[in-house]
C-alpha cells in the first residue's frame, strides 16, 4: 500500500512545469505532444478547451502558472507544477493535512474570498486557472487583462480524475496524468480486493461537520465504488447524492454504520469533542466499537491530493 505515498512524494521534486525534466530518465514532455481531444497540436505549440468552449492557444507550456482555487492547485502539484501563486496560499501551507511535508515556499498568497488583482499581475504570470461558481455569470475581464485564463467549473471540482486530466490536457501532460491516476487506482484496486474478504458485511460512513449541529456526507466513487473505489459497503438509508447533503443524527442512527470516519476542519476541533459527548452519537455502533476515526479537514474535498490522502487514511485505520 505505498503507491500512494509515491505519488504524493512526487510533488516534493515540483519546480516548474510538467515540460520540465525532474531528472527522472523518461525525457521531459514537448509542447504538442502528446495531447488528446481538447488539446489539440498546432504548429507551434498547442490549444486547450476550457469549460465555457473557450479556446486557448499556447505556444510552449506555461512556465509562471497561478490559480485561484486549492483544489486546482492540487491538481497542478501532483502534476509536478508549482504554481507561483494561489488563493489562500498561506493558510492552506500552514494548516492543510495533504501540504504538511511539502516544500511550498515561492508560491505567493493571492488571497482567498477576494483575489489581489494587484499582487497577482505583480507576478506576471504566464497562466491563471480559474474556478467559476456560476458558468452562466463567468467576468473574465480582470483576469484577461493580466493573462491567459482557463476556466473549471463543478464537474473538474468533484472529481479528480477528470481534475487531474483537464489540468494534464491544459498543462500538455496527459500522459503524466494518466500515470498518476493508474498509481492511485492500482492502489484502490488492492484495498478493495483486500476489503472484499475482510469487510464483506460491514458498513461504513464517512462525513463532514461544518459545525456542531450541521453534518454533511455524499456518496463518494472513491470510498464505495464496488468497481473504482476502496469498495466500502454502504449502510441502508444511506445518500445516492454525489453532491453533499444534510445529515441528522437520527439518520446517522438509523443507518447505524460499523465504521465512521469524520472530517473535522482545523478549529473545530472542540466542537467535534460536544458532539461526541452527545448521547444520540454514543449510541451509535461504530463509537461503542471504538471505531470512530477523525481526519482534518482533507476529507471533505474530491480533489485529488485531498482523495489521495484521504484513501491513504482509511487503508492504514481498516487494515491494522
Amino acid at each position: 500500500m505505498k503507491r500512494l505515498v509515491i505519488v504524493v512524494a512526487v510533488c516534493l521534486l515540483a519546480l516548474s512545469g510538467c515540460a520540465q525534466n525532474q531528472g527522472g530518465d523518461e525525457p521531459a514532455p514537448v509542447a504538442g505532444k502528446g495531447a488528446d481531444e481538447q488539446s489539440e497540436q498546432l504548429k507551434d505549440g498547442y490549444r486547450y478547451t476550457d469549460i465555457l468552449g473557450r479556446e486557448i492557444a499556447f505556444e510552449a507550456v506555461p512556465v509562471k502558472v497561478a490559480t485561484t482555487y486549492m483544489p486546482l492547485w492540487e491538481a497542478l502539484l501532483m502534476l509536478d507544477i508549482k504554481p507561483i501563486a494561489a488563493g489562500g496560499a498561506e493558510q492552506y501551507i500552514a494548516t492543510w493535512p495533504p501540504f504538511q511535508t511539502l516544500d511550498l515556499s515561492g508560491t505567493e498568497d493571492i488571497g482567498s474570498k477576494d483575489v489581489n488583482m494587484e499582487k497577482l499581475a505583480s507576478l506576471k504570470p504566464d497562466l491563471i486557472l480559474h474556478q467559476a461558481r456560476d458558468l452562466s455569470n463567468v467576468d473574465l475581464a480582470k483576469y484577461e487583462a493580466i493573462s491567459k485564463v482557463a476556466v473549471f467549473g463543478n464537474e473538474t471540482k468533484m472529481d479528480w480524475r477528470l481534475s487531474l486530466r483537464e489540468v494534464g490536457k491544459l498543462m500538455n501532460c496527459s500522459e503524466k496524468a494518466e500515470r498518476v491516476i493508474a498509481d492511485v487506482e492500482q492502489t484502490l484496486k488492492e484495498a478493495r480486493e483486500s476489503f472484499e474478504t475482510s469487510y464483506h458485511d460491514q458498513t461504513v460512513v464517512v462525513l463532514s461537520m461544518m459545525a456542531a449541529d450541521h453534518l454533511v456526507y455524499a456518496y463518494r466513487p472513491e470510498f464505495y465504488d464496488k468497481e473504482t473505489g476502496l469498495g466500502l459497503n454502504t449502510p441502508e438509508g444511506f445518500t445516492e447524492d454525489t453532491n453533499f447533503t444534510g445529515l441528522s443524527l437520527e439518520t446517522l442512527v438509523a443507518m447505524n454504520p460499523d465504521y465512521l470516519f469524520v472530517n473535522v476542519f482545523s478549529g473545530s476541533e472542540a466542537q467535534y469533542e460536544a458532539l461526541g459527548a452527545n448521547p444520540v452519537w454514543q449510541s451509535l455502533k461504530a463509537v461503542k466499537a471504538g471505531q470512530v476515526y477523525m481526519i482534518t479537514g482533507a476529507a471533505h474535498s474530491p480533489s485529488p491530493m485531498s482523495t489521495v490522502y484521504t484513501i491513504e487514511f482509511m487503508i492504514d485505520k481498516l487494515t491494522k
